[in-house]
């Protein structure tokens, strides 16, 4: 604690956050920093927020080296809570507070429910391989209690966008694109925030759909995508394929690559992928909602 000096250890535990809140408030601490630990910090974090905390979530790399800059080279539990202290209390450094948005409840359940849809596709598959009747049932059961909780959740984040207008505005452009469904949208929300803001260049390597230059001289090399944002190349390369059977707007795109130009399969789907991503980013942009009139200038590949 700075400039204090009081240093205490609680554990990552309901109960123990809130014996620490009553710490802080007893040493009248109103701002507080912790180290980014791969999603760890959030229940401390959040639990902070909500009681009214500044609270700074800070790279480890952030803390090493401003650690270094003031000459100390070893590395405690103790000495890390000391710099992060001393990192957020000098007004000098560029660290926003964090604050809890819709965005940030809306990846929670759309997380959550990714991952039952996962383990209810595991126990379908599981279910084809079973004979004892006992066991089938209690897999009947426990799928009919997993698809009731895919759909509360589902019901829960619609009830989010419905209350926030600017998401919602956005999900009823993205979802007006033809063989785009909510998931789509809702992943697009939550992972890729910055769609409408960016040039269309700058959204497809976001996202990893951009093609990379690979030439040295005289030498032309591949092009090929790499890194990007795994959740939104994943949906949209799901959703391209119910896009080739629903919209004739990427239909025609594709089957021209693929049928008249000869692109191999990967090549044409990909393309296909970053043509609906800038259809996105453009409706978003404009505010506006699909037509099969509609094509932007700034949408050709």
């Amino acid at each position: 604690m700075h400039p204090l000096g009081h240093h205490k250890v609680f554990e990552n535990n309901v109960q123990a956050i809130d014996q620490m809140l009553d710490f802080l408030r007893l040493h009248n601490v109103t701002k507080v920093g912790l180290e980014a630990t791969g999603g760890y910090e959030k229940l401390c974090a959040y639990t902070l927020l909500s009681h009214g905390f500044e609270v700074y979530v800070i790279q480890p790399r952030w803390v090493r080296d401003y650690a270094k800059s003031l000459g100390i080279a070893t590395k405690t539990d103790k000495i890390d809570c000391s710099i992060i202290s001393r990192y957020v209390s000098n007004t000098d450094m560029r660290v926003t507070p964090l604050k809890v948005s819709s965005i940030d409840c809306l990846k929670q359940k759309l997380s959550r429910r990714n991952q039952l849809v996962e383990i209810a596709k595991i126990q379908k598959t599981q279910a084809h391989q079973v004979t004892d009747l006992s066991i089938i049932k209690q897999m009947e059961e426990l799928l009919a209690v997993l698809q009731n909780q895919i759909q509360v959740l589902e019901d829960e984040v619609m009830e989010l966008v419905d209350k926030n207008q600017e998401l919602k505005k956005k999900y009823m452009s993205i979802t007006s694109i033809p063989g785009v469904g909510a998931i789509t949208a809702i992943t697009f929300i939550c992972y890729l925030p910055e769609l409408g803001t960016l040039q269309h260049e700058e959204i497809s390597s976001l996202s990893g759909v951009a093609p990379f230059n690979r030439d040295s001289g005289f030498s032309k090399g591949k092009r090929c995508i790499q890194g990007g944002r795994s959740q939104i190349r994943k949906i949209l390369h799901m959703c391209i394929l119910s896009a080739q059977r629903y919209n004739s707007y990427i239909k025609i795109f594709f089957d021209r690559l693929y049928n008249q130009y000869k692109k191999p399969y990967k090549v044409a789907s990909t393309a296909a992928m970053r043509k609906l991503l800038i259809l996105a980013n453009s409706l978003v942009r404009d505010g506006r909602l699909f037509t099969e009139e509609y094509s932007p200038k700034t949408v050709s590949i």
